[in-house]
């Protein structure tokens, strides 16, 4: 019985260290978030989040790891890959997920917001490289067309 209590506590003491993992957004964005990662059977790592808010505009870059997608795996166990998006809220209108591999080979660290666009800034890969470790910074940028978000060509 003592050991039954000590792990259902032990659970609970982890589930709440997790749930406070996750950057403070707003209600709408987090439940975006939340129904995008359901919709493709993943997890999301909210250590990762990294959270933009100007004028209207909240933002949020978010990393979904192990998505089953059409597997019939538990949600969040299929592999160790993961996916970036970028999501947010403009003016009270949601912004659909906007999936960064889309951008090619670049892994997205930080999200700003200049003039007219939104910046992402991260690293694509060197010739030399591993897959774990992209090398070389890049920016790319984004506009809001309506309610997604669309590559600007530079």
């Amino acid at each position: 019985m003592k050991k039954l209590f000590v792990s259902i506590l032990l659970v609970a003491i982890v589930s709440t260290a997790t749930a406070k993992e996750c950057p403070a957004i707003n209600s709408q964005l987090n439940a975006l978030i939340k129904s995008h990662s359901k919709s493709i059977r993943g997890l999301e790592y909210c250590p990762a989040r990294s959270i933009i808010q100007n004028a209207g505009l909240e933002l949020v870059l978010y990393t979904v790891e192990g998505a089953c997608f059409e597997e019939k795996e538990t949600p969040g166990s299929c592999g160790n890959a993961h996916y970036q998006y970028i999501s947010g809220v403009l003016n009270g209108s949601a912004i659909k997920p906007f999936e960064v591999k889309d951008l090619g080979d670049f892994s997205a660290m930080k999200l700003t917001v200049d003039a007219d666009a939104i910046v992402i800034h991260g690293n694509t890969y060197a010739e030399n490289d591993p897959r774990c470790c992209p090398s070389v910074p890049v920016t790319k940028k984004l506009k809001v067309v309506n309610d997604r978000l669309e590559l600007i060509v530079q």
